[in-house]
């Protein structure tokens, strides 16, 4: 009795040093863009679920990092109105607050919200976006911001920005903390020529993103946000509609959400 004892405690220390590399050989995969597609995945583990694919139009957004003008117009705000340190042009803010997040001097401040006094005439700088979006537009000269640690930014709900995993949602279409596999980001080359796996995590929302649009977050940039440029086109990811397919494997799931989490 004592031997049986002995043997299941053996398995099941051995399950667990084998549930904890296979974790760790999935966060790893996670980190580096390895993760298998859903076809060919070992067992068919990053199952998709059936029947619930949606066609999404993808953009890209960026954090932004500035340098701070002591003789600029506008400070940054908290939520409470009181002023954070950091003082930017009319542009300068817009983007930030296009963007939802911003790095000035290694330090990363992110909006919290919206005040009642506006700063900046963002309607004025992002002229095209306003005509079709003039209340958010109205909204981002009056953000509020917060200083965070996490390097990027965070999105909602305490999540923080991945370059290359953070996808900002409409809630409405794709639920924050959905996993989505998207056959067209699958072989993208991104910065340091690293090719994208296809995974993404709906981790953020934003002004204008409603409905099928969806933006994904490619860490920093020269720019905030794909309704920024004039030209919108520079901002597309995709020519036009392509499938984002929903994955319901727990583990993949788990990694990608563990990857938002801060430390």
């Amino acid at each position: 009795m004592k031997l049986g004892w002995a043997a299941a405690i053996c398995v099941l220390f051995a399950l667990a040093l084998s549930f904890r590399a296979c974790g760790a050989d999935l966060a790893g995969a996670v980190d580096g863009f390895k993760l298998s597609p859903p076809a060919t995945a070992q067992g068919g583990s990053a199952l998709l679920r059936r029947g619930t694919a949606r066609m999404v139009r993808i953009s890209r957004y960026f954090s932004m990092e500035l340098i701070p003008d002591e003789d600029a117009a506008i400070a940054l705000l908290d939520a409470a109105g009181r002023a954070l340190g950091p003082r930017l042009g009319e542009v300068q803010f817009c983007d930030a607050a296009m963007g939802g997040a911003v790095i000035i001097a290694s330090a990363t401040y992110y909006v919290v919200g919206a005040g009642r006094e506006r700063q900046a005439n963002c309607k004025r700088v992002f002229s095209r976006y306003a005509r079709r979006h003039p209340v958010s537009a109205d909204a981002l000269g009056r953000a509020r911001f917060a200083r965070s640690h996490a390097r990027f930014g965070l999105g909602v709900h305490g999540l923080r920005l991945v370059p290359g995993r953070t996808l900002a949602t409409d809630p409405g279409y794709i639920a924050t903390g959905t996993a989505l596999y998207v056959p067209s980001l699958r072989g993208r080359r991104m910065d340091g020529g690293v090719l994208h796996d296809g995974y993404v995590f709906a981790a953020d929302v934003g002004e204008g993103i409603r409905g099928d649009l969806v933006a994904w977050f490619a860490g920093l940039g020269s720019g905030a946000a794909p309704a920024n440029s004039q030209s919108s086109q520079s901002w597309s990811v995709a020519s036009g509609p392509v499938e984002a397919h929903i994955v319901t494997d727990p583990s993949i799931v788990a990694a990608l959400e563990h990857a938002h989490r801060l430390p």
